[in-house]
């Protein structure tokens, strides 16, 4: 799998930025740039919710940008479209994110989980036991056994 690479980091002081995640999607899947205007018919509940994430984390929310990425469908991708999948505009897969706040959302379920094993956890996470933590683990521990994966997912996944 694409993330599996990310996975294996060690915990680190950061998440793994959403831009090299968007890299290795692009390497993998042929994802290509969306635009803003493009990004479908929920865009005002991802500014909504990015607005939110700003005001969280202390940031001003003039610079934020919102972004996308239209995934193809193919062979490769076809399981993105099964069980939790929104479609929008003909089809079209996507990712929707913004860097500086961290958010990012998915019109499938499956790619919105593998983006979030993908992040990771930081170290502060790990010492802890931080909310973030717990979530990583419940969505990693429900990816594994809803879409398969290796004795490491688990391992990373759980408290063992």
């Amino acid at each position: 799998m694409w993330f599996e690479r990310f996975m294996e980091r060690a915990p680190s002081g950061a998440y793994t930025p959403l831009g090299e995640i968007c890299e290795q999607l692009r390497a993998e899947y042929g994802a290509e740039d969306l635009e803003e205007s493009h990004i479908p018919g929920i865009k005002h509940m991802h500014w909504v919710n990015v607005a939110n994430a700003a005001e969280e984390k202390g940031l001003p929310k003039e610079g934020l940008h919102l972004r996308g990425l239209s995934i193809p469908v193919t062979e490769r991708t076809r399981s993105y479209t099964q069980g939790d999948f929104t479609p929008e505009r003909n089809g079209l897969l996507y990712l929707a994110y913004e860097e500086q706040t961290g958010y990012w959302s998915s019109n499938s379920n499956q790619l919105f989980l593998e983006v979030l094993l993908a992040r990771g956890v930081t170290r502060k996470d790990v010492q802890g036991n931080t909310e973030h933590l717990r979530t990583y683990r419940k969505w990693g521990a429900y990816y594994w056994e809803t879409y398969g994966g290796t004795d490491l997912w688990k391992r990373l996944c759980t408290d063992e």
